[in-house]
């Protein structure tokens, strides 16, 4: 992670948005966050963490923990698509190449090169396709 951290934060001040998604890099990442920054935290297969509460209070710091599926929930919004009870390819607002995905962050409002945030344009849903 430190390699890819250091690439990202250019100016020594932290990075602004952090998606962590093993699980195990929870504290490292709040470490390398930026003062106001956000992690989100989606993935499973770390364990119990230590956190020092100031970062939290002192550096407006904010960690989000996010799953996909709960309680069959993925069945259930296949079948809402599926069914047409839920128009998704009315949510799509753009289909980007993966090797674009730098600008469908930017759609998003993550600047990844400079990692940080910026305004989002209109896009609703973004889809990455290989």
């Amino acid at each position: 992670m430190d390699e890819a951290a250091d690439r990202l934060d250019t100016h020594g001040t932290g990075i602004d948005v952090i998606v962590e998604t093993s699980g195990r890099a929870v504290e490292p990442a709040l470490e390398r966050l930026a003062r106001g920054g956000q992690l989100l935290a989606i993935g499973l297969g770390g364990g119990p963490i230590s956190v020092n509460p100031a970062i939290f209070a002192d550096h407006s710091k904010r960690l989000v923990g996010s799953i996909d599926s709960l309680n069959g929930s993925f069945a259930e919004s296949l079948d809402l698509i599926v069914s047409g009870r839920v128009p998704a390819e009315q949510i799509v607002s753009h289909v980007i190449g993966l090797d674009d995905h730098a600008e469908a962050f930017r759609l998003l409002g993550i600047d990844l090169e400079g990692g940080r945030r910026t305004a989002p344009s209109a896009a609703l849903k973004v889809v990455l396709t290989p």
